[in-house]
This record gives C-alpha cells, structure tokens and sequence, in this order.
C-alpha cells in the first residue's frame, strides 16, 4: 500500500487516486448538503467532478454548468468551464471556452491559460504568441497605473519565463516580490529560472532561504533534496 491517501476515509475502500474521498462517498456527501440552502459554487464543481471520475460525462458536465453560473461573471464562467474540460483533456474545447472568456475580457491570465492548452496540444509557436500576447496586455496596464503593478509583475514573469527568457523573467519576479515578499511560488519560480541558467547555487541559496522562513512547511525541504538529486553531478564535482 503506497499511502493512506489512497483509501476513502469513509468506506474504506481503495480508489487509486489521491482524494480524501472515494467518489461513491463523495456523491452522498455533495448529495446530502441540507435542503434549507443553495448549494454554494464550489460544490456544483466539485460534484462535476466526481460524476468525472465516475465515467458519467453528461451529468458532470450539467452540474459544472449549473453550478458555475451562481453568482459568476459570465468571462470567469467560460474560464472555468475550460479547466474542466483540461481534466477530460479535451484541450480543443478549453481553448473555446477561453476565447469566449477573451471576446468578453481579455485578461492576460486568460491568454496565459490558453497558451498553457496549446502547449498540451503540443502548438507551440501559437502558445508563445498568446505569451507574448499577455506580456503585452500586462505591460499596457502598467502604463495605466503606477502604485500596485505585482499582477502585472508576475504576469509578464511568467510569460517572459515560458519565452526561456530567463533572466529577464527573474528581474520581474524580484520586482513583484519588493511588492509581495510572501508569495512563495514566486521564489520557486526564480529557482526554476536560475536551475535553466545553469545557476545552481544560487537557486540552492534560495531553498535554503525558504527552508529558514517557512519552517513548518516541509514542501520546501522536499524540494531542496529533489533538486540536489536532480543535479547532484553539479555539486558532486
């Protein structure tokens, strides 16, 4: 037995995927939500989900969409009904609910997301124009405004980092961290940035950064030792 996750906390039963719940529980769990309320967005996704798991296409599908449209703008529904249809990996059908999302906002998260899908459909040259597409998007805010550009910050990051134009994407990360030194991931994402530079310690002098300022979180110690086994011929040397 791999691990504990693997067995539904409620009927015991082995379901080969990391969940707290095996998807038979889950259903009467979403199912017995007293009457007295709506239900709320969150659990119309998830019980689009477990009817997924569970072969049964045409009910997830009529759960995702009733639920998604309680309380949502209509740009933010079309972006999460494509995260549904990249778990079916259907990617085709979430690069159409993305551009309805853009016809209506054309957020650069929304162009980032679906150069993510065109990645999985291997189209790469059209993935990095969408990049650069929200790049630009992000770029043209920043002239808008000039008090708190982090979203923009991190924004042009990712894009400039799914460019491989590294160091210019660290650059961005660093600003977006004066602005929000909390943000973790974006300490992961200079790693990942510096790891392609071949820059190795300094990407391990940040782990060890992390490690000492999040101490409970044994994430980052992981991390650490994955990365050094990973490039253990750079620091065996």
């Amino acid at each position: 037995m791999e691990g504990d996750d693997l067995i539904c906390k409620r009927c015991g039963r082995d379901f080969g995927d990391d969940f707290e719940f095996c998807p038979y529980c889950a259903i009467e769990l979403v199912e017995g939500i007293k009457s007295d309320r709506p239900f709320w967005r969150h659990e119309y996704f998830d019980k689009s989900i477990i009817f997924f798991y569970l072969n049964n296409y045409e009910v997830a599908i009529k759960s995702f969409n009733f639920g998604m449209r309680i309380f949502h703008s209509e740009d933010d529904y079309f972006i999460l009904k494509s995260y549904f249809f990249s778990y079916c990996e259907e990617y085709e059908k979430a690069i159409e609910c993305v551009d309805k999302a853009i016809e209506i906002n054309p957020s650069y998260n929304y162009f980032q997301t679906k150069a993510e899908y065109l990645e999985y459909l291997g189209k790469i040259k059209e993935a990095k124009e969408n990049y650069k597409q929200s790049i630009k998007i992000c770029q043209d805010s920043m002239k808008k405004h000039h008090t708190d550009n982090y979203y923009e910050y991190t924004g042009i990051a990712k894009g400039l980092k799914k460019l491989e134009k590294y160091e210019e994407a660290i650059t961005y990360y660093k600003k977006a961290l004066a602005i929000n030194n909390f943000a973790s991931w974006n300490f992961l994402a200079i790693i990942e940035c510096l790891e392609k530079l071949g820059k190795y310690s300094e990407a391990l002098e940040i782990y060890d950064k992390l490690i000492i300022d999040y101490p409970d979180d044994e994430d980052y110690l992981k991390y650490r030792e994955e990365f050094l086994e990973k490039n253990k011929k750079y620091f065996n040397r």
